[in-house]
C-alpha cells in the first residue's frame, strides 16, 4: 500500500496505464483457470436473465469479462465502474469498485485505481461514495460468495458490519471459497 503511494506520486499521469501493461503482462491472452471457469458457470443462466444478482470485483482488470465474452452462451453483462454507469435490465452488472483497467480500451485521464493507502483511506471516509453504497446493499440484501478474498481489508469488514447492522436478525448468509491455510 505504502510503496504504491510513492509509485502514483512518481508517475502521476501514467500510473494507470503503467499498472495495466504491468498487469497484462503477466496474463496468458486466451489462458482460463479453472477457477474463472466455474465463475462463468455461476453467470451463465437459462433464457434471458443472468443467474447472479450482480458480481462484485476487486480487481482492476477484464479477465471475467473477456472470458464471458469467449463462449457459445450468450451472457449479457454490463461493467460498472463508477456512479454514472447505470446498470441495464437483463443484464449482469460486474461492478469493478477499485478500479477497471480494461486491456484493449482507452483509459480516460480520470481513470481512478483504489491501490494506495492513501486511496483505501479517501474511499474509507466518504461513507457515500458509489461503491460504498453499492456493496453494502449487496452485503445487506442477497446472500454473497466470497471467492479467493482474505478479509485482511479494513474498510471491506466495515462494509459488512454496517451491512449485518442494517439487516439486522434476517438470516441472509456470506460464504468463503479460498484456499485452506497451512498448518
Amino acid at each position: 500500500l505504502i510503496a504504491a503511494r510513492y509509485i502514483r506520486l512518481n508517475l502521476r499521469d501514467s500510473f494507470a496505464q503503467t499498472v495495466r501493461q504491468i498487469l497484462y503482462s503477466r496474463i496468458r491472452e486466451g489462458g482460463e483457470s479453472q477457477l474463472m471457469r466455474e465463475i462463468r458457470n455461476l453467470a451463465i443462466a437459462p433464457g434471458k436473465a443472468p443467474n447472479l444478482d450482480s458480481i462484485i470485483t476487486f480487481n482492476f482488470d477484464d479477465v471475467l469479462e473477456q472470458s464471458l465474452g469467449n463462449i457459445d452462451v450468450d451472457v449479457p453483462f454490463h461493467v460498472v465502474t463508477d456512479v454514472e454507469i447505470k446498470t441495464k435490465p437483463g443484464f449482469l452488472p460486474i461492478y469493478h469498485v477499485h478500479g477497471y483497467l480494461p486491456r484493449e480500451e482507452a483509459l480516460s485521464g480520470d481513470t481512478k485505481l483504489i491501490l494506495s493507502e492513501d486511496d483505501y483511506h479517501a474511499r474509507y471516509s466518504d461513507i457515500y461514495n458509489w461503491s460504498n453504497i453499492v456493496q453494502i446493499n449487496k452485503f445487506r440484501e442477497n446472500s454473497c460468495l466470497f471467492i479467493g478474498l482474505s478479509f485482511s481489508d479494513p474498510n471491506l469488514r466495515r462494509l459488512l458490519d454496517i451491512a449485518q447492522k442494517q439487516r439486522g436478525d434476517d438470516e441472509v448468509q456470506h460464504f468463503l471459497v479460498r484456499r485452506r491455510y497451512s498448518v
